[in-house]
C-alpha cells in the first residue's frame, strides 16, 4: 500500500515561476530526498513540482498557478502569487 497525496506551496511570487526554474526545483528536490517519493513522468513531463491546475487541463480553466482544487472549496493565489503543487509518492 503506498500514498498519492499532493502538498500545496504558497507564497511564490508569479514573477519567478518559469518551466526551466520549475525543472530545477523538482530535480534539487528529488536528488536531495530520492525520486521514489514523487509521481514524475519525463514522458508526460509530469515534475515533482508545478505549478497547480497543469495537469488534467479543460478549456475553461483558470491559466495553471491560480487556483488549487481540493476536497473542500477551491485555494485561489494572491495578486502575484504562484500556487504549487508537490506530488508526492510512495
Amino acid at each position: 500500500m503506498g500514498i498519492d497525496a499532493e502538498m500545496l506551496i504558497r507564497k511564490v511570487p508569479h514573477s519567478v515561476v518559469t518551466d526551466e526554474w520549475l525543472k530545477a526545483v523538482s530535480w534539487h528536490l528529488c536528488t536531495s530526498i530520492g525520486a521514489q517519493y514523487f509521481f514524475i513522468d519525463a514522458d508526460k513531463n509530469y515534475m515533482a513540482v508545478e505549478r497547480s491546475g497543469s495537469r488534467y487541463r479543460e478549456d475553461h480553466d483558470l491559466p495553471a498557478g491560480y487556483i488549487y482544487h481540493q476536497d473542500g472549496d477551491p485555494i485561489m493565489a494572491d495578486p502575484g502569487e504562484c500556487l504549487l503543487r508537490v506530488n508526492l509518492s510512495g
